[in-house]
C-alpha cells in the first residue's frame, strides 16, 4: 500500500552536531579545496582488504540514504527562510575537517539490532558522509589536534567528542573516503565496514531521501516474547478498573482487542519504506510512503489493503476548493462491516 504526501520544508543534519534550520536563499556553496597531504605524504598502493566489500549485519533494520545532503539542507533552509548556516556551524563543530567533507555525496545511516543484547531490545547506529580524500581528511584531523589512531589499512579512529566516535574509511562509491560516526565504538566496529566498503556501491533508486525499516529481525529476535503482552492485560485491568461493570467488561474487550491486534500484526508486517524528491519548481517535497504486509489478518493490515485497492484520483468537486486553501486532503474511506461496528460499540461503552 503506497501513500504520498507533500512537505514544503526540510532540514536534515547528518552529524552528531545541534541540529537546526532556516537561512536566507542561497545556492548550494562552492567547493572549498581540501587541506593539503603533509608534505611527503603519499597514498600508497591500497591492500586488497580495504575495499573488499563485506555482507550486511545480519540484523540490519533500519537503512537510510540522503542522496545530496547540501541540496537538501540549502533547499530546505530556503523554504523556511530562517537565518542559519550550517556550513558555518560545520566549521565551528569540525574546524579544519569541515571543508573536507562532500556533502554532495550521498550520506547513509543504518540501524542494526545490537547482536550481544538478549533482553531489552538495544540498537547500534552509525552515520556516513563522503570525505575528498582519506589522507587530507587525516592530515585535516591532526592538524586540528586530534588524536588519530590507525585500527586497519584504510581505517583510522578519531573520538570528536565524548558522545561521538568517527572512522575515517577509505571507500567504493562516488568518494574515494567516507567519515562513519557514532556514539560508540562497537557501533563502528558493527557497522562501519559495510557502510565504507558495500554500501556506498549500492544503487538505492534516485530518490533524494529514502529510509526503509525491515521488521524480520525484530520479529526473530522477540517474536516470541509478543505473546507476554497477554500475560500484563490482567495486570493493567486491575489498576484501572472502575468497579463498574458496564465499563469493565468494554475495558476487558478493548485490551485484548488490541493486543490481539498487535500480535497479528507483529506477524504481518514486513517492511516500511519512506521515499522523497525535492521539486524544484513547486518547492516541494515529493515523498511516497510504502508498507509491505505478509498477510492480512490484523484490522490494520486489512485496512491498507483495502485502502490500496481502492486507491484512485480524486472527484473533480475536490479540485473546486476555495482559492485561498492552502491544504487538503482526500482518502477513500473503507467499507463499515462487523470488526467497525464491534470496535465503535465498545468505545461508546467506555465513553458512556
Amino acid at each position: 500500500m503506497r501513500a504520498r504526501a507533500r512537505f514544503s520544508a526540510l532540514c536534515f543534519l547528518l552529524l552528531g552536531g545541534p541540529a537546526a534550520c532556516g537561512g536566507a536563499a542561497r545556492e548550494t556553496p562552492p567547493s572549498v579545496p581540501a587541506q593539503p597531504a603533509p608534505e611527503g605524504a603519499t597514498a600508497g598502493p591500497l591492500e586488497a582488504t580495504e575495499l573488499t566489500p563485506v555482507a550486511a549485519p545480519a540484523e540490519l533494520i533500519l537503512q537510510g540514504r540522503f542522496r545530496d545532503p547540501a541540496l537538501l539542507l540549502n533547499r530546505g533552509i530556503d523554504w523556511v527562510h530562517v537565518p542559519f548556516s550550517w556550513e558555518e556551524m560545520l566549521t565551528s563543530q569540525l574546524p579544519g575537517l569541515a571543508p573536507n567533507l562532500d556533502l554532495a555525496a550521498p550520506a547513509d545511516i543504518t540501524v542494526s539490532l545490537d547482536p550481544e543484547s538478549f533482553g531489552a531490545p538495544k540498537v547500534l547506529y552509525a552515520v556516513a558522509v563522503g570525505l575528498k580524500g582519506f589522507d587530507e581528511a587525516l592530515h585535516a584531523l591532526r592538524s586540528a589536534g586530534r588524536q588519530v589512531e590507525r585500527v586497519s589499512s584504510g581505517v583510522h579512529f578519531v573520538q570528536l567528542d565524548p558522545e561521538v566516535s568517527c572512522v575515517v574509511s577509505r571507500s567504493v562509491g562516488k568518494t574515494p573516503a567516507r567519515l562513519v560516526c557514532s556514539d560508540s565504538r562497537k557501533s563502528l566496529d558493527l557497522l562501519g565496514p559495510y557502510m565504507s566498503r558495500t554500501l556506498p556501491a549500492q544503487d538505492l533508486g534516485p530518490a533524494d531521501v529514502r529510509l526503509t525499516l525491515s521488521v524480520e529481525p525484530i520479529r526473530k529476535r522477540y517474536g516470541k516474547k509478543a505473546h507476554l503482552l497477554k500475560v500484563g492485560i490482567p495486570v493493567f485491568l486491575r489498576e484501572v478498573s472502575l468497579n463498574n461493570h458496564r465499563f469493565d467488561s468494554a475495558l476487558s474487550d478493548a485490551a485484548h482487542g488490541v493486543v490481539d491486534e498487535l500480535l497479528k500484526l507483529s506477524e504481518e508486517l514486513d517492511q516500511l519504506e519512506l521515499s522523497a524528491r525535492i521539486d524544484e519548481e513547486r518547492e516541494v517535497l515529493d515523498a511516497e510512503f510504502s508498507v509491505r504486509l505478509r498477510g492480512n489478518r490484523s484490522f490494520i493490515a486489512g485496512e491498507l489493503t483495502h485502502a490500496a485497492s481502492a486507491a484512485g484520483p480524486a472527484p473533480a468537486l475536490f479540485w473546486q476548493l476555495p482559492a485561498d486553501v492552502s491544504g487538503a486532503m482526500y482518502s477513500q474511506g473503507a467499507p463499515v462491516g462487523d470488526r467497525h461496528a464491534l470496535i465503535r460499540r465498545t468505545f461508546m461503552e467506555l465513553a458512556l
